[in-house]
């Protein structure tokens, strides 16, 4: 009911709201905006109505291929960053946050800077553990506002480099698009949710540190994919 008043109606809309009416203006005809058929039975539809109904023969949603395809793990991945944490000797160091885009699987690496050489060691690792990726999506530290994106400080024309001579297509998120790492984002705060349970303040050193990702990584994985 939202989304009919929108975009029958001209107003001074947020920016979120005034783009989505723009686009349905641009790629639909008037005659299509009608209810949903979830509105169906609140109009008191009978049967014959229901059964007739051409929601039953939709056009299919069209969902990303690389979220969807049948490809092996760890073939379409996201990459990202979490952090810092605080180790024995009060040096800070940093998570890197690989997910599988098909299986909703997790690698985690520990990486002791935010420097572009350690990110680029980073993904040295991963593709030595879990083998190359076809696929890379990312936020480049551009689009996001705020001085608190660690991708920020990464030379992202070496990465580039790098993931061109490993024949790896590397996808960044367009400006003002945040749920583009929604796949991501959920299991970094299935991270954090886990090390603050496991570490509370406390202070582990460098090994101790890498085997409760290790644990926190194998935690993530085992979870079954449907709701609890």
């Amino acid at each position: 009911m939202n989304a009919l008043y929108w975009i029958k109606k001209e107003d001074n809309w947020a920016t979120f709201i005034a783009n989505r009416v723009n686009g349905i203006w641009k790629l639909t005809d008037p005659e299509a905006w009608k209810f949903n058929p979830t509105d169906l039975p609140s109009r008191r539809c009978n049967l014959k109505a229901l059964l007739k109904s051409h929601w039953w023969d939709a056009v299919s949603i069209p969902l990303p291929e690389d979220r969807v395809r049948d490809a092996a793990v760890f073939v379409a991945t996201g990459i990202d960053l979490c952090g810092p944490l605080f180790l024995k000797t009060d040096n800070k160091c940093w998570i890197v946050l690989a997910p599988c885009a098909v299986y909703r699987t997790v690698h985690l690496e520990l990486v002791s800077s935010l420097s572009t050489e350690c990110f680029i060691l980073a993904l040295r690792w991963f593709i030595a553990k879990r083998g190359r990726p076809t696929t890379i999506y990312s936020d480049n530290g551009k689009n996001l506002v705020g001085t608190s994106n660690l991708l920020q400080k990464i030379d992202w024309e070496k990465i580039e480099n790098f993931a061109s001579e490993k024949r790896i297509s590397w996808k960044f998120s367009p400006p003002a698009a945040p749920w583009w790492g929604g796949s991501w984002e959920r299991l970094i705060g299935l991270l954090k949710s886990i090390l603050r349970k496991v570490l509370g303040k406390a202070c582990l050193s460098e090994e101790e540190l890498v085997t409760v990702l290790c644990d926190a990584e194998s935690l993530i994985n085992s979870r079954p994919l449907t709701y609890l």
